[in-house]
């Protein structure tokens, strides 16, 4: 994303109507600056009328932008031309330590939208171009997606897979890796969250076999092969569902193994149980240390009812020794340690902890 432009210089640039230019042209303004990425530029055109206002901004290859020199760092006034099937856009204005703004004129290529109808992408709306400019929908481009046959590809999805730095290459890298690409919204996808082939083989090289789907959100959860193997060698075989709602959920390899040592063979169900339900290695040992032989489940199901470790501690300290599944009948139906306290005051003197529950049930205070 382009980042705030620092005014390099105190005149403000105000658009004039240039005479001469025709009525179909583009008039605004542009800002750049130098990105962090070498032979890139951060660059934002705005363009407006008296009812809208329009903010293009992305990052070009600086070479891309004929005129355009940022190796001198000292003040210049600069013209430039960046060209595309779509159209030209020329600009002028003044840069000073490799930022700049000014003015520019888009000129549409009056023919662009007839040749690329006679290439099976029709249907586009004129003031749409000046888009296919900017993301550079070349000719070239369209003609050769139009040979790789993506079921469903139309303009919109060819400007839209453009828009986010598309290729033709990465269309035959998918398919030499052997993806089937679906539709055009999965091609699309695949680009803006970073599908790559070199991604794909490697999840592959860990015994897994995610549809197109399960690859996108791997992606999107950060399931890396890195995370992969960490988690096998927790010992842990997972599918690959297993492994998305593992990061989702945070189950790391250091969770899987404290649960590991503390006794218990632990199934990816259930470490994603204990990770939404707030289970931590803490809790585990003082469920283990208050209630002999508890099961998994239990412990999970207690931490979903809310019985405290502090809980079970003040219910002990009225001479009561529940089980856990008592204790989260009382969590249940809010027998507390001062419910029970208020009814021995008052002449109860159970100890049967199922007793005070079926009190509270019954409505007795």
């Amino acid at each position: 994303m382009f980042r705030h432009f620092i005014a390099v210089f105190s005149a403000v640039l105000f658009l004039l109507v240039t005479p001469g230019v025709a009525a179909d042209t583009v008039q605004g303004t542009w800002a750049l600056m130098q990105s962090d990425t070498p032979d890139l530029v951060d660059v934002t055109f705005n363009r407006s009328n008296s009812r809208h206002h329009w903010r293009s901004g992305r990052s070009f290859d600086a070479s891309a932008f004929q005129g355009l020199d940022l190796s001198n760092a000292g003040r210049q006034q600069i013209s430039f031309t960046l060209q595309r099937d779509a159209g030209n856009i020329t600009g002028d204005g003044v840069v000073l330590n490799r930022a700049g703004s000014g003015v520019f004129i888009y000129t549409p290529n009056a023919d662009y939208f007839r040749q690329l109808n006679r290439i099976g992408f029709g249907g586009i709306e004129s003031e749409e171009q000046w888009d296919y400019a900017i993301s550079d929908v070349s000719l070239d481009f369209a003609r050769g997606m139009a040979k790789r046959r993506i079921p469903g590809l139309n303009a919109d999805e060819l400007l839209g897979f453009r828009a986010v730095s598309g290729d033709l290459a990465f269309v035959d890298d998918l398919r030499e890796a052997g993806i089937e690409i679906e539709d055009a919204d999965n091609l699309i996808a695949f680009r803006v969250h970073d599908v790559t082939p070199d991604f794909i083989r490697a999840v592959r090289a860990k015994n897994l076999s995610p549809d197109n789907d399960q690859l996108i959100a791997m992606q999107i959860h950060d399931v890396t092969p890195d995370y992969i193997d960490e988690i096998q060698a927790a010992g842990f075989s997972t599918d690959v569902e297993d492994l998305i709602a593992f990061r989702i959920h945070d189950v790391t390899p250091e969770f899987a193994r404290e649960v590991k040592k503390l006794g218990f063979t632990a199934d990816a169900d259930e470490l994603t149980a204990l990770r939404i339900h707030d289970v931590t290695p803490d809790f585990i040992k003082g469920m283990q240390a208050e209630f002999r032989g508890v099961e998994l489940d239990d412990i999970i199901s207690a931490s979903i009812h809310d019985v405290t470790l502090e809980d079970v501690r003040a219910i002990r300290a009225l001479k009561l020794s529940p089980t856990l599944e008592q204790m989260i009948s009382m969590a249940i139906h809010e027998v507390t340690p001062a419910y029970i306290a208020d009814l021995r005051s008052k002449g109860v003197t159970t100890n049967d902890i199922d007793k005070f529950v079926s009190l509270k049930i019954h409505g007795v205070d």
